[in-house]
């Protein structure tokens, strides 16, 4: 498997590509909630969506897994609860599998065959709180595809974040997991979270209030 370099500006370079294809191959305005199925089940993706049991090694939640062999996207059968129970956190994990697709795998050796009884060949899993190179680059690509940062201004500028209720509403209308949101908030400079979880109008105010104490 080759490997690959990216910074986050390189990744949502081919986040905002990807969108753009899409949008003119559907002749579809891009828009958040974006929609991450059709972007991923229609060409030149054309892959599939499956749930299923993956094998979790000890000490390690698995959410999904990509099998480029045959194009498919698996969910871990065995979490299903996770997912019923934490909103959005499907679409966020499907955006972060296409991600794996988009930047790392070798398209090249898609067609060689594999030797039967070979366990499915999950090339990219997705495990909570692994914090690899790839993993991160995954993390990037769904961020910056699931929230484009101009659309993600427009409506942050609509709706100002001043609580955990206000940051709240803004993701329902996004479709990410709230960590997700938070993270692309505070990149943009429009909120900020501390250590306790108070949330700030910006982290430039935080540490102003840190400094008067």
């Amino acid at each position: 498997m080759a490997k690959h370099f990216y910074n986050e500006a390189m990744v949502q370079r081919q986040a905002d590509a990807v969108l753009g294809r899409w949008g003119a191959d559907s002749e579809e305005t891009v828009a958040i909630p974006v929609p991450i199925e059709s972007i991923v089940e229609t060409e030149p993706y054309d892959l599939g969506i499956l749930w299923e049991p993956i094998p979790e090694p000890a000490g390690q939640m698995i959410l999904a897994g990509l099998d480029p062999s045959e194009r498919l996207i698996v969910f871990n059968e065995s979490r299903g609860l996770l997912f019923d129970d934490d909103p959005f956190l499907y679409r966020t994990v499907l955006a972060h599998e296409l991600g794996h697709w988009q930047l790392h795998v070798d398209q090249a050796v898609l067609s060689h065959p594999l030797l039967p009884g070979f366990e499915r060949p999950y090339q990219f899993v997705c495990r909570r709180g692994d914090d690899a190179w790839e993993e991160r680059h995954a993390h990037w690509f769904a961020s910056h595809l699931l929230l484009p940062r101009d659309l993600l201004r427009a409506l942050a500028g609509d709706q100002p974040i001043r609580s955990w209720p206000d940051m709240y509403r803004l993701r329902d209308r996004c479709q990410v997991t709230i960590t997700m949101l938070r993270i692309a908030l505070e990149q943009l400079g429009y909120t900020y979270v501390d250590d306790d979880g108070q949330i700030h109008r910006s982290q430039r105010e935080y540490q102003g209030q840190e400094r008067l104490f």
